[in-house]
């Protein structure tokens, strides 16, 4: 009986070691915060980088030079054949301006020459020359 009390003994103590040294190389654990469920929205956004090119790309040249008063499309907007994407407000150049004043000058001198030769040819014919 005292075998079995000693033995007994050691054993509890034994358990009791082995817990106590289990305890204390076990960390305290990781603690987690919580928070009680809310209603939110939740936002997913991604960025990424590379180049974004067109199924087909057209160029668009105006017929006549001018400024672009207001574009009625913005970019990257499908449109149809024959839709109006602007409005050009016409400047005409220097060179054309001065290019029409000269031939302005010129209908003027040529028209001055020919009430000259009108006059002239007139009085001929009146005196029955």
């Amino acid at each position: 009986m005292k075998k079995t009390l000693i033995f007994g003994s050691i054993g509890v103590l034994l358990i009791v070691v082995l817990v106590w040294l289990g305890m204390k190389n076990k960390q305290s654990g990781i603690q987690y915060d919580t928070e009680k469920p809310y209603k939110a929205t939740i936002v997913n956004k991604t960025v990424a980088t590379g180049i974004v090119t067109p199924l087909e790309e057209i160029e668009i040249k105006p017929q006549i030079s001018g400024i672009v008063d207001k574009i009625y499309f913005e970019e990257g907007a499908k449109v149809k054949k024959g839709d109006l994407i602007a409005k050009v407000r016409v400047v005409p150049n220097e060179q054309s301006l001065a290019s029409a004043a000269g031939r302005v000058n010129s209908a003027r001198i040529q028209l001055n020459n020919a009430e000259i030769s009108y006059n002239r040819n007139k009085g001929l014919y009146e005196k029955g020359v």
